[in-house]
């Protein structure tokens, strides 16, 4: 699923905006009972591995869209695969690694990083040279 939605985009360039990506992830978050603090958190440390994503690794398909587009791809991933995610993982279980540097995120929240690392890594499959 993941891989075929970076897949699809890569025929084309959609106009998607990282800003309005960011805000939806932050309203899912939100509207799914992440803490406040977890979700600065988490959404800190995926802007922090977005920017790792370097307009010079880009594959050519990834420079006809952008690393702005790309990013916001993985964003959108995240979006759509959160939101199915999150109504099977209950909102008040602890996860039992540290994530990202910290320990004691929620469930959601460990489920956000693990989703993260698999939508940037479709990402990197379409968009980004080997």
């Amino acid at each position: 699923m993941l891989a075929s939605s970076a897949a699809a985009a890569a025929g084309a360039c959609p106009a998607v905006s990282q800003a309005a990506e960011r805000g939806k992830l932050q309203q899912l978050l939100s509207s799914n009972g992440v803490p406040k603090a977890e979700r600065a958190f988490l959404l800190a440390g995926a802007e922090q591995r977005l920017k790792e994503m370097q307009p010079s690794a880009l594959n050519a398909d990834g420079a006809q869209c952008g690393i702005k587009v790309v990013r916001a791809h993985v964003l959108g991933c995240m979006n759509a695969a959160l939101a199915q995610a999150f109504r099977t993982t209950p909102a008040d279980k602890p996860s039992v690694n540290a994530l990202w540097g910290r320990a004691g995120l929620s469930a959601r929240g460990a489920l956000f990083v693990g989703i993260f690392h698999a939508c940037r890594g479709a990402a990197a499959e379409t968009f980004l040279s080997r």
